[in-house]
């Protein structure tokens, strides 16, 4: 055979081989009662729960220890032990999709096309910029779909007992219980002099809520410079906390109180006693939160028995109990 003629069988044989090779989108990695889960479909899933992860927890503080924008990345050696996490959920999500899917045909639910394409468009650019595969993410978006529609059909009729909204009442009686405290206004502005001036109008009689609505540039100015009731376990900065809760009814700061926000002139009202809503008060709103409560108790309980009834396999996970087998028989 010459020369020229076994390069093309060669070529020929290379062509053939790469046809053979699997894909992601081929390599099954898991089956939930036979559906199988792709390499492909697992990816996206991580890089999913990898980018919310990301958005939510990886961000940088600013000199006031306060979080930017600015996000961040899981580094693959330092935090591995997140990365496994999230590939461990990633599977676990994977199965519950599939899950989903096959109990919407059971259980007759269906999902047109019309509204899932409707659904999947408020995505397709963030698709793009993130490079997801339209088609998968399509399954995502029908499970999840499939999964509210589940949800209202297995949770319909729940409704919380009188004994059970009593028991939450007296259970969360902290809940329904206004704290007593100080009212209090201010005026907020960027510098001291701007204060200081404004400070000299109101001790020459000027209306603290009419320069408030004029100068503050707090969200509160619409309000007069209201913020409500302030005491202890109020959530503000400690110079502007202190100040408030040294005056007395009536009185004004005598001079500006400086916080990272800027430069505050504050104002306290009457001391209100704390107050305990009545259960009959507090009754519509404890039957909201029991409603949600037990539909959502029901609802799991609902998921975890069709989890509990599946076949589910993990082919990475025994194939690296099957490696750690290998590596403990030999003796390394």
């Amino acid at each position: 055979m010459s020369l020229r003629r076994i390069g093309i069988v060669i070529m020929v044989f290379a062509v053939l081989l790469a046809g053979c090779k699997s894909t992601k989108s081929d390599v099954v990695v898991g089956e939930v009662n036979g559906d199988k889960i792709t390499q492909a479909e697992l990816d996206q899933e991580y890089k999913l729960l990898k980018m919310t992860y990301e958005q939510n927890y990886m961000y940088k503080l600013d000199a006031n220890g306060q979080p930017q924008k600015e996000e961040g990345s899981l580094d693959p050696v330092k935090d591995k032990q997140i990365i496994d996490e999230l590939k461990k959920q990633a599977f676990e999500a994977m199965v519950m999709q599939k899950l989903l899917l096959q109990q919407g045909k059971k259980e007759d639910i269906e999902i047109s096309d019309k509204d899932l394409d409707a659904e999947l468009n408020k995505y397709q650019q963030s698709l793009k910029e993130n490079k997801m595969d339209t088609g998968l993410y399509r399954n995502e978006l029908k499970s999840q779909m499939i999964q509210t529609a589940l949800y209202q059909k297995v949770t319909r009729g729940i409704e919380p007992t009188e004994a059970d909204l009593k028991k939450y009442y007296q259970d969360h009686l902290s809940d329904f219980t206004t704290g007593g405290g100080t009212q209090i206004s201010h005026i907020l502005v960027k510098t001291e002099k701007e204060a200081r001036d404004i400070l000299a109008q109101l001790n020459n009689g000027a209306d603290f809520a009419a320069m408030a609505k004029k100068y503050s540039t707090c969200p509160s100015k619409d309000k007069g410079g209201d913020l409500g009731i302030v005491n202890e376990e109020t959530d503000f900065v400690k110079e502007f906390k202190d100040a408030a809760l040294q005056l007395k009814p009536g009185e004004m700061t005598k001079a500006p109180v400086k916080t990272q926000f800027g430069y505050h002139i504050i104002k306290a009202g009457q001391r209100q006693a704390s107050q305990v809503r009545t259960y009959e008060q507090a009754r519509n709103e404890i039957i909201i939160k029991q409603q949600k409560l037990k539909q959502n108790q029901v609802f799991q309980d609902y998921l975890s028995q069709l989890k509990k009834k599946a076949q589910i396999k993990n082919y990475n996970e025994s194939a690296a109990k099957n490696t750690g087998k290998k590596a403990d028989s030999s003796g390394k």
